[in-house]
């Protein structure tokens, strides 16, 4: 397995193959084995997530540049160690909703099952007070669509599970989940930290919204685990 590290200031992901890992002692940044560089700025790999979306036995990656709206995701064929990729030397490129830089966080994972991971993309808005309801959202996109050269936008996904209400910060994390309730599916938990004056919230999205493409109120989850003043922010990670 490969180990991916994001490093925003410098617009940069590294990839660190396992070779050079199990070898022991202190590695740096520049140890890496692959470089996914940005050349245009926008904190590129701010959140990173890592799965095999193609089926195709290797693992590809997701990489978050808030600052261009964008998750760009890089497939295992094409990351080769002692290589170098640039932010347009993408495989497949997903756009959230304009005018916020604020990425919420990125999971990958096969919640139906079919050997293709599916994408989860929080967009959370830029900060309290500036966003509403309509726009907070997370994107879930099914992988057995995705193929080299696929780009969407927000408009353009799967599954779009909308915020339960106004600024409350909608998908600061998204997490695939196993099935918790045995019905042979995964679970998607959300993951909002300013709902209820900044208590925070996270709900459980199943498989009767994930496996049918259309948008979904997260305020009618059928499970939701909400914060109090003595779990300040919960969700936001």
């Amino acid at each position: 397995d490969e180990v991916a590290v994001g490093l925003p200031e410098s617009n940069e992901a590294r990839v660190f193959f396992s070779p050079g890992l199990l070898a022991g002692g202190v590695v740096g940044v520049a140890d890496a084995d692959l470089v996914i560089g940005n050349s245009l700025p926008g904190n590129m790999g701010l959140d990173l997530a890592a799965g095999d979306v193609d089926g195709d036995g290797l693992g590809d990656l997701l990489v978050g540049v808030p600052e261009q709206y964008a998750a760009l995701l890089y497939f295992g064929s094409t990351m080769q160690a002692g290589g170098t990729l640039d932010f347009w030397d993408f495989d497949a490129w997903f756009r959230w909703w304009g005018d916020s830089q604020r990425q919420g966080q990125l999971d990958i994972g096969d919640f139906d099952g079919d050997g293709f991971d599916d994408l989860a993309l929080g967009n959370p808005g830029p900060f309290p007070g500036n966003w509403g309801a309509s726009e907070e959202a997370v994107y879930v996109h099914y992988g057995f669509s995705i193929t080299p050269g696929t780009t969407r936008d927000w408009t353009e996904v799967d599954v779009t599970l909308t915020g339960a209400a106004g600024d409350i910060g909608t998908g600061d994390a998204v997490a695939f989940l196993g099935d918790l309730n045995g019905d042979g599916f995964g679970e998607l938990a959300v993951g909002a930290g300013g709902w209820g004056e900044y208590d925070g919230a996270i709900w459980v999205a199943g498989s009767s919204w994930l496996l049918t493409p259309g948008t979904y109120d997260l305020s009618t989850a059928p499970t939701a685990i909400l914060g109090s003043s003595s779990a300040y922010r919960l969700g936001i990670s």
